[in-house]
This record gives structure tokens, C-alpha cells and sequence, in this order.
């Protein structure tokens, strides 16, 4: 059975004319897994600020950019068997280190899987929206499970 990154590089042509563009796949690595394929890749910071009403009046408490906050997602296509070791991650809230597409590691990171489906006419590959959250070790050790 072909890979869908098999098909993927018997559509890609070289080019007939004399040009430097070539179509490079985006990968990204998380834990042990590299994925056939990256989506919409986005940071969504976690910008603080509360409303508090007092008599008379409104305060705005800003607490600022809080990095640990921030969530990224994105949607990779992955084998089966990368699936499953990505499905571990997320079922043993193992922390891991995410390698982004510009090649910055991203380190302690906790992966959620936020939907998946099979990939048409690819049986043993699938597409995952996933969410990567900053985890820091104080918030580790006081999850409960």
C-alpha cells in the first residue's frame, strides 16, 4: 500500500522551466512522531485581563501576556502507528517537546487531540486537529488523574 506522501511526490513535477521554486512538505516533530503533514499552525496567546466593578466606577486588572497560557493547534496527517504513540501522549498526559516547521523546539508541552478522522483512500493514515499547551512543573505535579 502506498503512503499518502508516496502520492503526494508522483503529483509534484519537476519544473520545465529554469526556476529556483520547489514545493518543500512542512513537517513538524512531536516526541517521537514527524508527521506527514502541517495545517494551520497558530498561537493563540493568553492575553490577561480581568473587569472588576467597583461603586462607582470600573478597574481593568491587566496581568499581561502569559506565555503558559498560550495555546497552539494545528491539523497533521499522521500513519497509524504514529497515531497510536501520539494517542499515548494524549491519554498518559506525557509531556513532550514540539519541533515547529522553522525548526524552534518547543519543550514540556502537553498534547490535545481535539478531533481525528481517516484520511480518504488512505486507510492507514490520519488527519488530527490537535492543541499543544505550555505545561509548567508546578501545574504538572498538581493534576490529578
Amino acid at each position: 500500500m502506498r503512503m499518502l506522501a508516496d502520492h503526494v511526490a508522483d503529483r509534484i513535477r519537476p519544473c520545465r522551466r529554469k526556476c529556483a521554486w520547489r514545493v518543500i512538505p512542512i513537517h513538524i516533530q512531536i516526541g517521537e512522531v514527524r508527521t506527514l503533514s502541517v495545517e494551520n499552525w497558530q498561537i493563540v496567546p493568553d492575553d490577561r485581563q480581568q473587569l472588576l466593578e467597583i461603586v462607582g466606577g470600573a478597574v481593568v486588572q491587566d496581568f499581561g501576556h502569559i506565555t503558559e497560557g498560550d495555546r497552539i493547534s494545528c491539523v497533521v496527517t499522521v500513519t497509524a502507528a504514529d497515531w497510536e504513540k501520539i494517542k499515548a501522549y494524549w491519554d498518559s498526559r506525557t509531556m513532550v517537546s514540539v519541533t515547529d516547521e522553522g525548526g524552534n523546539s518547543l519543550p514540556s508541552m502537553r498534547v490535545v487531540v481535539k478531533s481525528y478522522e481517516y484520511v480518504a483512500h488512505f486507510p492507514k493514515v490520519y488527519k488530527l486537529s490537535l492543541e499543544f499547551w505550555r505545561v509548567s512543573e508546578w501545574q504538572n505535579c498538581c493534576i490529578s488523574i
